[in-house]
């Protein structure tokens, strides 16, 4: 799983502090909020700037999670990815 293969292609997000709110595009917003992809991945964590930044939760559809730190979208090695069934 690859920063660039994570769905940002469509989403929708709703920050913690705006829970009626729901963002289509993303804000260069912080705070801590819940994302939904086109994909049917999700991520709930920190955002800086818009950007997953800080401690979060990176749920694929497939079931294959990734809990960790993230810097400017990115992961770091400061996290696990844990895969529930093996091909």
């Amino acid at each position: 799983m690859s920063d660039e293969d994570e769905g940002d292609q469509g989403y929708q997000v709703v920050f913690d502090d705006e829970p009626e709110k729901i963002h289509k595009h993303l804000p260069a917003k912080d705070g801590k909020a819940r994302a939904k992809f086109s994909n049917n991945d999700t991520y709930y964590g920190h955002y800086k700037d818009g950007k997953r930044h800080g401690k979060g939760e990176y749920r694929l559809a497939s079931g294959a999670v990734y809990n960790g730190e993230y810097v400017e979208n990115k992961k770091t090695r400061l996290g696990y990815l844990h895969c529930s069934r093996w091909r």
